[in-house]
């Protein structure tokens, strides 16, 4: 029996991710963001190659139940939720689970369910300084420790931000987001309160203003070797941080046949051969999530060679030209994103007019098998 799709992950491109990001962390701890079935690679995977990893001191997750699913790989290391808590937070304690606190209603429904198991729940408190999503304002700070005091069962464990325009050419914004969580800090410090974590950087903020004043940072894209686009790669390249993409989907050729010149190729019509062509089919389609808009714009590896995607992507197939690479058979492996030009994660978003390879990474099956590769 054979594996029409599946995903390849690289251990060795996330040791050397880990590598470059401790390194432009120093001394702060690193968080391992696994939200999104760990942005599309599988929670379970990247737990496998990270559990044991000296750098790696924390897992974030968006909900609790993502949360669970890691305790349940007998996972010791501390987990934050983000987001989410669609369960009783009592879970969370048992659990010892950090969860993020972003509003006023939820003080007393932590404190009830700390109670319930008398055990402490820790909680990192969310400042908005200009994301608008989730979080309290600056100016609430006080209230928020004020009232937090009265519930000796709940631990503040953390104080985090998180910015809005951090891989933007114009900085203004985002040292106005530094400069509001500063003078939380200054708060804190003032009311010489103990904050093990200090959080504000992801990915994209650690890379262009480093550190500032934060004890973690929350890796998430640049963990997996996703640039924000093809030009910042290079920004990066020129100093000397590249970073790899870990994830290869791959599928294989199950036919091939010759089409005369002027054949229409796939549903609707939308490619015609121009000279006689060689075409093959292969096992996979948007169903697995190579999307659809990839359709007569993108390319594939197949037998070292790029090979255009012809006609509409279906469901469960792709077309290809594979007129001038004869030694593609039925059977061969095609490499639908991979860390090669053409069909980097980066570079395929960009081609499908979405710019955010993430949305590519997420967006593929959570059925398709994840084999770890050295």
């Amino acid at each position: 029996m054979y594996q029409p799709i599946f995903i390849e992950l690289s251990k060795a491109a996330l040791e050397h991710n880990i590598a470059i990001f401790k390194q432009l962390a120093g001394n702060a701890a690193l968080a391992c963001v696994v939200k999104g079935n760990a942005y599309g690679h599988g929670i379970a995977q990247i737990v496998e190659l990270t559990r044991n990893h000296a750098a790696i001191a924390y897992y974030a997750t968006a909900t609790l139940s993502e949360a669970l699913k890691i305790r349940a790989l007998a996972v010791t290391k501390p987990i934050l939720v983000m987001t989410v808590v669609e369960h009783d937070p009592e879970v969370a304690a048992v659990n010892a689970i950090d969860l993020v606190l972003h509003t006023c209603a939820d003080i007393e429904r932590f404190a009830a369910a700390a109670h319930r198991v008398m055990r402490p729940l820790y909680l990192h408190i969310k400042i908005d300084t200009g994301l608008a999503r989730f979080g309290f304002l600056p100016e609430e700070l006080p209230m928020v420790l004020d009232a937090l005091a009265q519930y000796p069962l709940l631990k503040v464990q953390g104080l985090m931000s998180h910015c809005a325009q951090a891989d933007a050419d114009d900085a203004t914004y985002t040292m106005a987001q530094i400069a509001q969580f500063n003078a939380c800090i200054d708060l804190v410090q003032q009311r010489a309160l103990q904050v093990p974590h200090v959080h504000m950087h992801a990915t994209a903020a650690l890379l262009k203003y480093g550190l500032q004043r934060t004890n973690m940072v929350r890796v998430g894209a640049g963990l997996y070797g996703m640039s924000p686009s093809t030009a910042y790669a290079q920004h990066l390249a020129a100093r000397d941080i590249v970073m790899r993409q870990l994830l290869s989907l791959k599928t294989i050729i199950i036919a091939v046949r010759w089409l005369p010149a002027g054949t229409a190729v796939g549903y609707g019509s939308t490619y015609i051969t121009n000279r006689q062509t060689r075409l093959a089919i292969l096992a996979a389609g948007y169903c697995h999530g190579y999307q659809r808009r990839a359709s007569n714009c993108a390319y594939v590896l197949v037998c070292g060679q790029y090979a255009p995607v012809l006609g509409r992507i279906a469901m469960n197939s792709i077309t290809i030209d594979i007129t001038d690479i004869p030694e593609a058979q039925v059977g061969a492996e095609v490499t639908l994103l991979g860390d090669y030009p053409k069909v980097r994660m980066t570079e395929f978003a960009e081609i499908i007019g979405s710019f955010n390879p993430r949305e590519v990474a997420v967006g593929l099956a959570v059925d398709i098998p994840r084999i770890i590769v050295p």
